[in-house]
């Protein structure tokens, strides 16, 4: 396998074990409840996001649309961890129980 391939697999490891442990803390609300953000329903669909472009950069297909996926998708997460941030979350649950600062 290239070097590039490789690459590709840390951001894929990132997302897989960040989905894995927000699934773990599913239960215990990681995050204070507020806004959109600390839903349910969205903590399941960014998991399953997570899982999907983890696998997927991991697989090796289609290299270039899953790079730009995945540049798209940390970009956002570092705005919505910025946001939270700047309106004083402590964190934002990116994984699951273990607590981070934004």
């Amino acid at each position: 396998m290239r070097a590039s391939g490789w690459i590709m697999r840390i951001p894929g490891t990132l997302l897989l074990a960040a989905a894995a442990l927000k699934t773990w803390g599913l239960g215990v609300d990681p995050v204070g409840q507020m806004g959109l953000f600390s839903t349910p329903e969205v903590q399941m669909a960014v998991i399953l996001f997570e899982v999907f472009l983890g696998l997927w950069l991991w697989s090796g297909m289609n290299p270039i649309g899953s790079w730009l996926a995945a540049l798209a998708t940390f970009t956002g997460f570092f705005g919505i961890s910025l946001y939270l941030g700047l309106i004083g979350q402590t964190s934002y649950g990116c994984f699951g129980r273990v607590q981070t600062s934004p």
